[in-house]
């Protein structure tokens, strides 16, 4: 028998490349057919997030996989400046680097990585305990090439001033996006410095820049032939017109205005500009009405994204009406507008036909059934339980949901009551991807015939699916990656064993809280499924159980 012929390595990455590795799930079986499988599935690999009980091994992971490109330092605890000089010998290629959420920046690591490492183009400095003018200085003397920075929501919100952004706009020319969010100090002479100094910036990020105005905006817009996103949130009293704000931005295509006093005459302006708008943004806005978003719509039929958050005139014969204008949307989020009843997000898939993903919190059918929120921290932030969309399936017309071929994320988070309908025309939805069923308590089962072929991320945590559900799910679901189950009290091992034996792609598992299992099961779960990588066990909080 004749040997298969040889192929580059260079032709095996091609081929790699077009397989689903977005989460590179498929790499570890890759990786044990050949040696040079092995090697070519190395060099796919191109990001790595380090945590503290990595670093005994960091050395070797860095010298196996040597086409690491992004480097996240977000969440580890150590030592940086140790972990840059290592990073910094290994002689990586690296091109991004994630400091967010540390105390302080890492200088002398820093300076190491940037003597010999000049292929650094990203850098992330969010939400810094300290950051200060030198800090800037010491990054635009690091970094020159650097293209992307940011630094926003510093602990010490007044550390930077004008003088710090000059100095940096003036040693990076190469600049392209940068957010200087949550910066109260800065004025429109940072602005000023950025548009003069970097010609190709094309986006940034202004939020709660305590003392920046519509004049240094306009000069912006006027001046940065580039800038194609602009996101921004300003503190203006009600004498200040922002009507030529947006006037001069050509190639202006993403519009984020948040948390502003937004007077129709400013969104006549943004319609009668000459600006093709792809994707809109206002949240947490006032003093419009509905005239002046209906009017932008109408202006820009190409509108690929709508966000409206915290509108709380919109009704859903308002819905009905501006919704004909958005007839090429795929994603719109309709967040925080309490007028809304179960006719709108059947009136928005009517209207948009290629509507991809719909997000609603917190409407009327939401505030009927939770007067009171329930909290649920993320990192630094606050997330409130999404809308259920349980209105809309309890329609009688199931054909306009199952005859949708485009609607891959669905949110039925908290939803009291998911009727044998919903269920029912739920498993006709064959290219959903993302389903969130968390808080659902009532669950009907599933038909024979629901299938979710593509189904790659479920969340069901503190709902009602027992086990019975969750095989079903898992003979229906070949695809599925993610899986969080936590405080689901009715779940056994039976269930659970099942998903894991069926669901051979399945890379992690969420378990906590689950009081009819034991810790047991994860060392079977690691030992059955070669690809999970990570098992949250019941009796553990806060405990992760990585594979090595």
């Amino acid at each position: 028998m004749e040997s298969s012929p040889h192929l580059f390595d260079e032709i095996w990455a091609s081929i790699f490349s077009l397989l689903d590795l977005q989460d590179q799930c498929h790499l570890g079986p890759l990786s044990l057919v050949s040696k040079q499988f092995l090697c070519v599935t190395n060099q796919l690999c191109h990001s790595l997030k380090i945590f503290d009980n990595v670093i005994p091994d960091l050395p070797a992971l860095l010298q196996r996989f040597h086409h690491i490109k992004n480097v996240d330092l977000s969440e580890y605890q150590g030592n940086l400046d140790k972990v840059l000089f290592m990073i910094a010998s290994s002689g990586l290629n690296t091109q991004q680097i994630d400091l967010s959420d540390q105390r302080k920046l890492p200088t002398r690591g820093l300076r190491k990585l940037g003597s010999i490492i000049r292929s650094v183009t990203v850098l992330k400095c969010s939400s810094l305990y300290h950051l200060k003018n030198n800090d800037l200085i010491d990054i635009s003397t690091i970094f020159p090439l650097l293209e992307e920075l940011d630094i926003s929501n510093p602990c010490n919100a007044s550390g930077i001033t004008d003088k710090g952004i000059s100095f940096l706009s003036s040693k990076l020319p190469s600049l392209c996006k940068i957010n200087l969010a949550g910066n109260s100090s800065l004025s429109d002479k940072s602005l000023f410095s950025l548009s003069s100094n970097c010609a190709n910036l094309r986006e940034i990020t202004i939020h709660c820049c305590g003392k920046v105005t519509p004049k240094g905006v306009a000069f912006l817009m006027h001046h940065v032939p580039n800038l194609h996103i602009l996101s921004l949130t300003l503190r203006i009293s009600p004498s200040v017109v922002m009507n030529d704000c947006f006037a001069s931005g050509n190639v202006l295509h993403t519009l984020e205005l948040i948390s502003m006093r937004i007077p129709d005459s400013c969104l006549f302006s943004i319609a009668m500009a000459d600006i093709r708008l792809k994707s809109f943004t206002l949240s947490s806005c006032w003093k419009f009405t509905f005239l002046g978003i209906a009017y932008l719509l109408h202006k820009h039929p190409s509108l690929d994204s709508l966000t409206l958050e915290g509108v709380d005139f919109l009704t859903d014969p308002l819905i009905d009406l501006f919704s004909r204008f958005l007839t090429n949307a795929t994603s719109i989020k309709l967040n925080n507008c309490p007028l809304f009843t179960e006719r709108t997000p059947l009136t928005l898939i009517e209207n948009c036909p290629l509507l991809k993903n719909l997000e609603m919190k917190r409407t009327r059918y939401w505030y009927n059934h939770y007067r009171q929120p329930r909290w649920r921290p993320h990192r630094h932030s606050w997330i409130f339980p999404h809308l259920s969309l349980n209105a809309l399936w309890k329609i009688n017309d199931e054909k306009n949901i199952s005859t949708h071929p485009n609607l891959q994320y669905l949110n039925l988070s908290y939803c009291m009551n998911l009727t044998q309908e919903i269920m029912d025309t739920l498993g006709k939805c064959k290219q959903i991807r993302y389903l969130i069923l968390n808080g659902c308590r009532d669950i009907k089962d599933l038909r024979e015939t629901s299938e979710f072929p593509e189904l790659k991320t479920l969340q069901a945590a503190d709902s009602g699916i027992n086990d019975d559900l969750l095989v079903m799910f898992a003979k229906r679901c070949p695809e599925l990656r993610y899986l969080n189950l936590e405080f689901c009290k009715r779940l056994t091992e039976v269930g659970v064993k099942e998903v894991v034996q069926n669901c051979r792609k399945l890379k992690e598992i969420n378990l906590r809280g689950c009081c009819n299992l034991n810790d047991d099961i994860a060392a079977w779960m690691m030992l059955c499924q070669p690809l999970l990588r990570k098992v949250i066990p019941p009796g553990r909080p806060m405990h992760l159980i990585p594979r090595a």
